[in-house]
């Protein structure tokens, strides 16, 4: 027997929000990725498939934006590149 599923690891892209050993994480799994992001919604993640952005429900209820997310998560990525 085969069987599919689809799963979706979000994990919020705010990383000054959240303890850098426990970070804002949930896991979602269902047949479809279009209903494991319904699912995700319905719990209150803010999601932007354009730009793979994923802010948790903690800093979404906080009013962070998802360009916040965004501008976060280029500059945690430029802080990586430049100490290597």
């Amino acid at each position: 027997m085969i069987v599919g599923a689809y799963t979706l690891d979000l994990y919020c892209d705010l990383p000054g929000n959240h303890s850098r050993w426990d970070p804002a994480f949930e896991q979602y799994v269902a047949q479809a990725g279009s209903t494991c992001r319904q699912d995700a919604r319905r719990d209150g993640w803010k999601l932007n498939l354009r730009y793979g952005v994923a802010v948790c429900p903690a800093c979404a209820g906080k009013g962070w934006m998802a360009i916040d997310a965004i501008e976060a998560r280029d500059k945690l990525d430029l802080e990586e590149i430049s100490r290597d």
